[in-house]
């Protein structure tokens, strides 16, 4: 049986894999992160016709006309940028973007 952990809000999980503690507490963090961007973005998208079509893992994929891509894809760098750096204050958060005619493209 492995240690207890304690988690939000104040309850107590079974930790049956102990080396998984620092995974954890890694994942949660991006968790965090995307989370906070996925809240921030929609605000900073208004002014552009970009839409958040999909959100996977540490990715958010979104659809935009080709003379909106290049501003698009500055404002959600810099969502997550500043989304990161709320969490992570004593390292350099590094985005990286890609834009693509398809999902497949990437």
């Amino acid at each position: 049986m492995g240690p207890l952990l304690a988690t939000a809000p104040s309850r107590l999980r079974l930790n049956s894999h102990p080396g998984t503690l620092f995974l954890t507490l890694t994942q949660g963090t991006a968790t965090d992160i995307i989370k906070r961007a996925l809240a921030d973005l929609p605000a900073q998208l208004i002014d552009t016709p970009a839409q958040i079509v999909a959100c996977i893992h540490d990715e958010i994929i979104l659809e935009v006309e080709d003379v909106q891509a290049k501003t698009a894809k500055q404002i959600l760098e810099q969502v997550m940028v500043t989304a990161g750096e709320h969490y992570l204050t004593d390292v350099p958060v590094v985005v990286e973007t890609t834009m693509a005619d398809s999902w497949a493209g990437k």
